[in-house]
């Protein structure tokens, strides 16, 4: 695939120190590309490079448009994780209006509304909105000048599960029907198995992988896999300490190996299991094997 954006040798400083270390990747057009890491990984400092909003110490970011240094802006829209209306006092339309002749956009913005299902909101003061409606606003607006690339830093944040699964579909129609490339920043391993093509994880500063979403289950399914199963006994659960176990629910586990039919059997004998199940790995379960960040209930990467 054609390559858009060429980042290499990316660090910058801190006060602390180095806040990003010797990053190289490429973002290919017309995809969607995650950056996936935990709270202070350097997800929010790598996306400000990439979108000039601050200038790295060291390395480049090379754009591969028909575009000059000064006008990179006309290219990229970008929704930032912080929620900020300039005219909180305007509607819904007039806002969109308001970015339309800014931009001297021909989209149309009455197909826009409908597509983020914000048509019933159109005559409401965005100050008066729903954060959740807030959220989708902010993404629409960056497709109205109708640029190449799409930045999203934790756009489904602090979101409900139903306008959750709602901003994610419509990112999807971002790229499908709009033909746009779009980078993204996550915590939530699900979203990058469900909209990724490739990820880009972060670990305090530091890249520890970068690959297609569908090569990293591929490869490590091919070497391993997760048995779930229940302890007839409660009092037994001691025994499984020394099997790096964890416990989904009750008094049913799960655990990574790479010998499901020999793990098996040691655990019946330590333990005496029961309706024992083997299953490929997902995302959640690689990462938190082999990138060392811990998960939490929701699915999100925590820093431990």
């Amino acid at each position: 695939m054609c390559e858009i954006i060429n980042v290499k040798g990316l660090t910058t400083e801190d006060r602390s120190g180095q806040s990003l270390n010797d990053l190289n990747f490429t973002v290919n057009r017309g995809e969607i590309f995650a950056i996936l890491g935990h709270y202070g990984a350097g997800k929010t400092t790598l996306l400000d490079c990439m979108t000039r909003i601050n200038t790295p110490s060291q390395g480049s970011i090379i754009y591969n448009i028909n575009s000059n240094k000064e006008d990179i802006y006309k290219h990229i829209g970008v929704q930032m994780q912080a929620q900020y209306f300039e005219h909180p006092w305007l509607t819904v339309k007039e806002v969109c209006e308001m970015y339309k002749e800014m931009f001297q956009s021909d989209v149309e913005i009455t197909q826009l509304l409908e597509e983020f299902n914000l048509q019933k909101q159109s005559n409401t003061f965005v100050e008066y909105l729903s954060n959740d409606n807030q959220r989708k606003l902010n993404i629409l607006l960056t497709l109205i000048k109708d640029p190449e690339i799409i930045f999203l830093d934790e756009p489904t944040t602090n979101l409900n599960p139903v306008p959750r699964k709602e901003v994610l579909e419509n990112i999807k129609k971002i790229r499908t029907n709009r033909k746009k490339t779009i980078v993204m920043c996550t915590y939530l391993i699900n979203e990058v198995a469900y909209l990724a093509d490739r990820t880009l994880v972060l670990h305090k500063g530091e890249q520890v992988c970068l690959d297609e979403v569908s090569s990293i289950l591929e490869d490590y399914s091919l070497k391993w896999q997760i048995i779930e199963f229940q302890i007839k006994d409660q009092k037994a659960s001691s025994q499984l300490m020394k099997y790096q176990v964890t416990q989904l629910s009750g008094d049913r586990y799960k655990l990574l190996t790479s010998d499901a039919h020999k793990m098996l059997t040691q655990l019946k004998q330590d333990v005496d299991i029961v309706d024992e199940k083997i299953k490929d790995p997902t995302l959640e379960d690689i990462f938190s094997k082999f990138a060392g960040y811990k998960i939490d209930r929701e699915g999100r990467i925590v820093n431990e």
